[in-house]
């Protein structure tokens, strides 16, 4: 038996358990941590490894994901409350890579985050497919056609736009989200567009289901609404209980700006 000291946070709804230097079975850990009936419950796992200030992150289901939009927003505001980092402006890691997080209102707290630029790369996104990109292709579900943009921002997504966002079912994001043309499995994000300045947003998430919010899917959805669907350079994106600004630079880097809230920290007796 282990006693483990968590905090826990969440950006826009989206939930995560955040521990430190955790060097076992911390997929196992994440499972058990992360159940909503046994366990603290979250939509994901942040051990921060202390010394490097690397976010290593865990989804609910003990998969390992190279990053976390939401996530790291949380994790930025674990450093700031812990004093870890004093500074306005840093760095995390990343297994996706360094990330810049710049603190916009630490009273809020909101943080403004650059997630770098988008790749389209059929190969770095593991799609069985010898196309070079797999934009505006065919997926068909149930005898209805879903058309597919896949990008990668950090995590892989693969955005669906369509006209009622709460009608989509969690069998058809789960189909999507499965198929075998996706190597690894993909995030699913569905997008009903208001107008060019602002979208709705709902994402499956590989390895959790849907959640209230998801980060890289809003900067995901906000690159497909940019370059292929006449969107603004700066666009809303709203989910269940929050939303998020997103925009680029001038190096087409995608900029993410949002609140992160503590909700709670405490002690997990852990019976591994």
């Amino acid at each position: 038996m282990q006693t483990i000291n968590f905090s826990k946070y969440h950006g826009c709804g989206n939930d995560f358990i955040i521990v430190e230097n955790i060097e076992e079975n911390v997929a196992k850990l994440a499972i058990e941590m992360c159940n909503r009936y046994t366990g603290i419950g979250a939509d994901g796992l942040i051990n921060l490894d202390r010394k490097n200030i690397k976010m290593n992150f865990y989804n609910q289901d003990g998969s390992h994901g190279s990053m976390c939009g939401n996530g790291l927003r949380c994790l930025s505001a674990y450093l700031l409350d812990n004093k870890i980092i004093n500074k306005q402006e840093f760095e995390v890691l990343t297994d996706a890579g360094k990330m810049k997080v710049e603190v916009v209102d630490s009273k809020i707290p909101l943080f403004r985050i650059n997630l770098g630029n988008p790749s389209f790369d059929s190969t770095k996104l593991q799609i069985e497919t010898v196309k070079p990109n797999f934009l505006n292709e065919k997926l068909t579900y149930k005898n209805n056609i879903y058309y597919g943009y896949a990008v990668l921002i950090g995590v892989k997504h693969l955005v669906i736009f369509v006209d009622d966002i709460n009608g989509i079912t969690k069998e058809l994001g789960s189909y999507l989200s499965n198929n075998p043309i996706f190597k690894d499995a993909i995030n699913v994000d569905f997008v009903s567009l208001i107008n060019n300045k602002e979208l709705h947003l709902r994402t499956y998430e590989r390895g959790v289901g849907f959640t209230k919010a998801c980060g890289t899917g809003a900067a995901a959805s906000f690159i497909i609404t940019n370059k292929f669907k006449g969107g603004n350079d700066t666009i809303k994106v709203v989910m269940d209980i929050d939303s998020l600004d997103i925009t680029k630079n001038e190096s087409d880097e995608v900029i993410m700006t949002g609140k992160a809230l503590k909700i709670c920290d405490g002690t997990y007796i852990w019976r591994n």
